[in-house]
């Protein structure tokens, strides 16, 4: 449709609003305009009665919104790759069908070509009795195995002696190699089930060098009220450098993302831990996370870093400097310096290098107003993040 030809109530709001009025300035709208930057037409569901039920992949609207008196769904799944788009149906509608629902489908016409959907036929896969048994060190027949898949969900053909036909349920999305099925025998049979044996070689084990000062990293972020979280070490180019008013620099892309989200590895623990502000900012303030991870550098080797962010209504940068200087005592550094640091994604002059022996260990300082509003964020936050790694060199 012509984005002003057409308007609706969309979620969060009380008044009709165009498709272009929407990208301008519903909070969805605008984080994910660039979605259909240089379009002319954009996309809606209608109803029979020229009711717009969605504007995918922006809003849905308030004619549709789901209620507690909510009785029937009618589910649409918008996206770039048909066969994510059908695994996700998939699994969203037998969800609900395990939940006491009640599956209906829906005849997409498209080039005189008809697409029942969801369709929910199985896939299949063959299976080597001889590789589960080689996997698993087991004796397994044919029967044993049947009845294992059998209790794990699947329906199962012998087709040969020592080779089965595995009919995969169209929600297992899963199941991506012959792999995946030794594993479900596995559980199926019963990991307590196993026979146990003994290690032939009587050994002591000890800590890697760099773990206990690990350790006493989260025992001190702990003890200074902060609560520790761990999140992907896969990001996307917006998050890592775009949000934090960054050039791109240097980073490792995937070569086949599943989705725009995961694009790359992180090159900083900053944007995940604000990521996990932004689902969280319907809790009560303050908010205070750390994460100790792994990012990866521009030589592309492996790093571990101390992250943490504070969000609140009082944050500030001498707090900010506080907590540095609290870190950096507990584990017994104290030849280094504060210097003034540039950084895009902090309020100048509330900014900080970490330095020793003339080399940055870490930065900190008072978030920028755009990067906090960027990540959907409402109050102050202070953030910092130190180099592991370099404070044992």
């Amino acid at each position: 449709m012509d984005p002003q030809s057409i308007q609706f109530v969309p979620l969060g709001k009380v008044e009709s609003m165009t498709l272009k009025d929407i990208l301008k300035h519903h909070e969805k709208g605008v984080a994910y305009a660039h979605l259909l930057k240089d379009l002319a037409l954009y996309p809606v569901i209608i109803d029979t009665y020229d009711n717009v039920l969605s504007f995918p992949p922006i809003i849905n609207g308030t004619l549709t919104e789901v209620t507690p008196y909510t009785t029937d769904l009618f589910i649409d799944v918008t996206g770039i790759n048909l066969k994510a788009v059908q695994i996700a149906l998939n699994i969203v509608t037998t969800a609900l069908a395990e939940r006491g629902g009640t599956i209906y489908s829906t005849t997409i016409l498209e080039e005189n070509q008809k697409i029942v959907s969801p369709d929910l036929s199985p896939s299949n896969k063959p299976l080597s009795i001889e590789y589960v048994n080689k996997i698993l060190g087991t004796k397994f027949d044919e029967n044993q195995v049947k009845k294992t898949l059998e209790k794990m969900g699947y329906d199962v053909e012998e087709k040969e002696p020592g080779k089965l036909t595995v009919f995969i349920p169209a929600w297992r999305s899963d199941i991506l190699h012959e792999i995946d099925l030794v594993e479900d025998v596995a559980i199926g049979y019963g990991y307590d089930t196993f026979k146990k044996t003994l290690p032939e070689v009587f050994t002591f084990g000890k800590q890697l060098p760099h773990q206990p000062l690990r350790d006493n990293l989260r025992t001190i972020m702990i003890g200074f009220g902060f609560n520790e979280v761990t999140t992907f070490t896969i990001s996307n180019e917006k998050d890592e450098f775009e949000k934090l008013g960054m050039n791109k620099g240097k980073r490792v892309e995937l070569l086949n993302p599943i989705t725009e989200d995961y694009t790359s590895i992180r090159t900083s623990l900053l944007p995940s831990l604000l990521k996990i502000l932004t689902e969280n900012k319907h809790h009560h303030l303050p908010q205070q996370i750390f994460e100790l991870g792994i990012v990866v550098n521009e030589e592309y080797k492996n790093n571990f870093h101390l992250g943490a962010v504070k969000n609140s209504a009082k944050a500030h940068f001498t707090e900010c400097k506080s907590l540095v200087e609290g870190v950096m005592r507990e584990i017994g550094i104290s030849s280094y310096e504060i210097v003034e640091k540039m950084h895009p994604a902090f309020v100048q002059g509330r900014c900080a290098s970490l330095k020793k022996e003339e080399k940055e260990i870490g930065y900190f300082g008072e978030l920028h107003p755009n990067t906090i509003l960027n990540f959907e964020l409402e109050h102050p936050a202070i953030a910092f993040e130190i180099h592991v790694d370099t404070l044992q060199k």
